[in-house]
């Protein structure tokens, strides 16, 4: 019982490992694709792509925080069978409960998500310095574009004109 477990939870950090390894792989290259654009002159793509980026990172962590829910229940169950055995949930308890071969594949499954996910942060750290700075350019832009509204405001009368009566008793 103990085992099947283990296996449901193996099974679930495996699929976690696949979704952070193609999270990682389109956070490259949206990363490279915010290098390569420098001053975007295309608004439109770059919103695009954002919009595209954004949707499928929701998306991947939307399904790992399912993933974890899952995970939490199967670590529960775990624990339960440990404590009947006298023991608490912890990595290294479980070897005396499982193969060597099992207990292998979870250690490595979890250093690999570790490592996962230690690089997914890694990545934020540059996309997100880079995203500030466009946002920064766009407020400037937004910005400069008011300045000269009201430049051009200043200069013309948008408002009403006085009405002006004529008076035909004269």
């Amino acid at each position: 019982m103990l085992e099947e477990y283990v296996q449901n939870l193996i099974a679930l950090y495996q699929k976690d490992l696949e979704d952070y390894q193609e999270l990682l792989q389109k956070m490259q290259a949206y990363h490279n694709f915010l290098n390569s654009t420098g001053d975007t002159e295309d608004r439109d793509i770059f919103q695009q792509k954002l919009e595209q980026f954004a949707a499928y990172r929701g998306q991947i962590f939307e399904n790992l925080q399912q993933r974890a829910k899952q995970a939490k229940e199967l670590e529960a169950e775990i624990s339960a069978q440990l404590a009947q055995l006298g023991t608490s949930l912890e990595i290294r308890t479980l070897e005396t409960h499982l193969p060597a071969t099992l207990y292998s594949e979870l250690l490595n499954l979890a250093e690999l998500l570790r490592q996962q996910m230690a690089a997914v942060l890694a990545l934020d750290e540059k996309i997100i310095p880079l995203l500030n700075q466009e946002l920064n350019v766009i407020k400037a832009e937004l910005h400069r574009l008011q300045g000269s509204k009201k430049t051009k405001n200043v200069y013309e009368q948008t408002g009403q004109r006085e009405a002006r009566f004529i008076d035909k008793i004269k």
